[in-house]
């Protein structure tokens, strides 16, 4: 038994065929960034699936050629960022390290953070709770405390 033979369709002016490269992210905005090859400035978008990019930041992207369209970011390397892991664990001390620049936590009614004698509560009507045997709270500089009334004991 024989399979025919499969003609290669001919590549028309909506499939021109691009190149790939791996460049360095001057700046980023929203879904697209400024990138430099070593010699030029290049624009191009994100693919859906690169979440973010950062300054500095090694990407892979596809680079059409003679059309209008705008180069593609479809892989981005580690950024400085993450050589150190962003999450550890240490399980002799039984301790859990979130490293970021910023941690964001979002809840829909209350946010709880406790341990054995102190409690944090952010509740959803704008009440900052705090419970603990003891609280400190200093500053270097002004230490200002705002409030429609303050009571004291």
């Amino acid at each position: 038994m024989t399979t025919p033979n499969k003609q290669r369709p001919s590549v028309g002016p909506s499939q021109v065929p691009a190149s790939h490269a791996i460049l360095e992210v001057l700046t980023v905005d929203g879904r697209s960034a400024l990138l430099w090859d070593g010699a030029a400035r290049i624009e191009a978008l994100l693919a859906e699936h690169v979440l973010t990019l950062e300054t500095g930041q090694q990407v892979a992207a596809l680079l059409p050629h003679g059309t209008q369209a705008r180069p593609l970011i479809i892989a981005a390397y580690p950024p400085e960022s993450d050589k150190h892991p962003a999450i550890t664990y240490d399980p002799d001390a039984q301790t859990l390290t979130l490293s970021a620049r910023c941690i964001r936590v979002v809840a829909a009614d209350r946010l709880d953070i406790s341990n054995d004698s102190s409690h944090v509560s952010l509740q959803v009507d704008g009440t900052f709770e705090v419970k603990a045997e003891r609280i400190i709270s200093a500053a270097t500089e002004t230490h200002r405390i705002e409030g429609g009334a303050i009571e004291l004991n």
